[in-house]
């Protein structure tokens, strides 16, 4: 018989979130309801990753997270951070940058990335629709001198009964790797200098159709249990680019059945400017919890 993992996947802002629970015997149910976004970065672990063309979770690297990891008392998180673009005169790169909010008061933040002498400020982020976790991405113009290898959230303002200053101790989030064939070239020669290092946001893709993840036997026998988080690279179309371990379940055989049901979920299209644009998501696959 099979047994579905509960998954929950983690998109942009005003997401759908899926939880999907099976029982021995029974068909898997899809329960949807709108969220925000539970992109689980806890910056603890990141496992092997699957090449971004391939439809099998063979192991290559993925960037990690530098610094020593100390616990981080502030909500926010960057949690992907990738070249998409470059400008024709060749003196702009364009850049997407994924945010994390883990609570339900908004913030705005101070972001560092590391070349440029000031910060970068974020607009106003808060929960939508009465989530807990709101995943946000945002494109940035930043002059090709600087050549950023990363980023991370440095400071920010908690927007709640009142405001809160708060120092963060987030890791750097290193560049990752551009899906081969997805990095466009636009003219940075008509760019207002105002949209330079500033943050602008992008159309978060969405699920259209959640898959589950099987429940393998020999684990539910051995009583093997924990969450895999998986990341996947949407692109052009919905199409699945890349899929990765983000955070291990601690069981290889989970994170293949995680991994496997990631790269058959359905989205749309994710964009800036009407143009399409590789944007990393997350899913959570809880297995015998």
């Amino acid at each position: 018989m099979l047994t579905t993992a509960r998954c929950v996947a983690a998109l942009g802002a005003a997401a759908l979130v899926i939880a999907t629970q099976a029982r021995h015997g029974s068909a898997a149910r899809a329960d949807m309801w709108h969220a925000t976004d539970p992109r689980h970065a806890t910056e603890t672990q990141y496992a092997d990753a699957a090449p971004r063309a391939s439809a099998s979770p063979h192991a290559t690297s993925r960037p990690s997270a530098s610094g020593a990891q100390t616990a981080d008392p502030c909500p926010l998180h960057a949690v992907s951070f990738m070249q998409i673009g470059q400008g024709s005169t060749g003196h702009v790169d364009r850049y997407v940058v994924g945010l994390l909010l883990d609570g339900t008061d908004p913030v705005s933040a101070n972001l560092e990335i590391p070349g440029l002498e000031n910060d970068v400020y974020t607009p106003v982020i808060g929960p939508e629709l009465g989530g807990n976790q709101t995943l946000v991405h945002y494109v940035i113009d930043i002059p090709r001198a600087v050549a950023p290898a990363g980023v991370r959230v440095y400071g920010l303002l908690l927007h709640g009964r009142t405001d809160k200053a708060m120092a963060c101790r987030s890791p750097e989030r290193l560049l990752a790797q551009t899906p081969a064939g997805t990095r466009s070239t636009f003219n940075d020669a008509t760019l207002p200098g105002s949209d330079l290092l500033f943050l602008r946001p992008v159309t978060e893709a969405k699920v259209l159709q959640p898959a589950s993840a099987a429940y393998p036997s020999d684990d539910q026998r051995a009583g093997h249990r924990g969450s895999a988080v998986v990341g996947v690279t949407v692109g052009a179309r919905g199409a699945i680019l890349g899929a990765f371990v983000y955070k291990s379940s601690g069981y290889q055989s989970l994170d293949a059945a995680a991994l496997h049901a990631a790269r058959q979920t359905v989205y749309s299209e994710p964009q800036f400017g009407g143009a399409a644009i590789p944007l990393d998501y997350l899913i959570t696959y809880n297995f015998g919890r």
